[in-house]
């Protein structure tokens, strides 16, 4: 009996704590439960007092200025008052001013105009003649300049004068000026202006206008004589002969020549050759120096054409 009573009493006290145990669950579910309302209300208490907070603030900033626009007002309207008061008290003076008064009054008035009239008058004077003094440095100063300019244009001129060329023909000597059946010849300067003028690409038929036109704007007066055009194109064989002995000159101090190159054609049966000769330079470079261009052959054939060659080299 006594251990059936005690199995009993287990069983009870088992199911006793297994329903303790349900309803402190329950319970500690149901606490949470209310804890989480409670934290969600209060976020939402945060969030309206917020709100309310803005709407003071916004009905605050709106106070103000109401309070300031009072505040302006106010003050327009003491200040017309005070306006109205001083015009007043100025029409009351006035009708007690005496006759002298009036006049001393106006006299202070005419005196005051004056001298802002003739403030005004003397700055303006005294600008103008502080524009004035700028000017006549500027001028001054340009004066200068040009005098600086003009002594030096007028000692050119006097260098020019010292070493200026005559345009015109030479005699070979005294006893040929002074002899019967002399001939005169142009100095060396022309025939070097001419040749150069020539490489430039200048015509012959165009030369002794541009010498003329050079001499005037050199010397500022009228050439006495010019080339002619005959003599011009003679100046041509010079050009030739100075070219060919550059020519000669560049080939002969060369140790190898490089490459040759030849063209051959013919205008109107007539056959003639085109000879480039290509030497080393100082920095090892080619560099092609035209011999000839224009080498008349009797025919195209390569005996004759290599026979032109050495004829022209050697």
């Amino acid at each position: 009996m006594a251990k059936k009573h005690n199995t009993e009493i287990g069983k009870i006290e088992s199911k006793l704590v297994a329903s303790l145990q349900v309803q402190a669950n329950q319970y500690d579910k149901l606490v949470l439960k209310w804890k989480k309302k409670l934290e969600a209300e209060q976020e939402k208490l945060k969030v309206e007092r917020e709100k309310w907070q803005d709407k003071i603030n916004k009905l605050d900033a709106k106070l103000e200025a109401a309070k300031n626009r009072i505040h302006n007002e106010k003050q327009k309207n003491r200040d017309l008052i005070q306006k109205h008061i001083d015009e007043v008290a100025e029409q009351e003076m006035g009708m007690n001013l005496t006759i002298q008064d009036r006049k001393a009054v106006k006299r202070t008035k005419r005196v005051v105009s004056e001298s802002a009239t003739r403030l005004a008058k003397w700055r303006a004077e005294r600008d103008a003649r502080r524009e004035a003094e700028d000017k006549l440095a500027r001028i001054s100063k340009q004066a200068e300049s040009q005098k600086a300019v003009l002594e030096r244009y007028q000692t050119a001129l006097e260098a020019s004068d010292d070493t200026k060329k005559d345009m015109k023909k030479e005699w070979d000597d005294d006893r040929a000026a002074g002899s019967r059946g002399g001939a005169r010849s142009w100095p060396v300067w022309v025939v070097q202006l001419i040749c150069k003028l020539l490489v430039n690409g200048t015509p012959p038929t165009a030369i002794p206008g541009n010498i003329k036109t050079m001499y005037e704007m050199l010397y500022g007066e009228d050439a006495k004589e010019v080339p002619s055009v005959n003599f011009c194109r003679r100046c041509r064989i010079v050009v030739q002969v100075i070219g060919e002995t550059m020519t000669a000159l560049k080939l002969a101090n060369s140790k190898t020549w490089k490459q040759v190159f030849t063209d051959a054609t013919s205008r109107r049966q007539i056959s003639f050759l085109a000879l480039l000769i290509g030497v080393m330079d100082e920095d090892g470079r080619i560099d092609p120096v035209v011999v000839s261009s224009c080498i008349f052959m009797e025919d195209e054939t390569s005996e004759t054409e290599a026979q032109c060659v050495l004829d022209k080299v050697c």
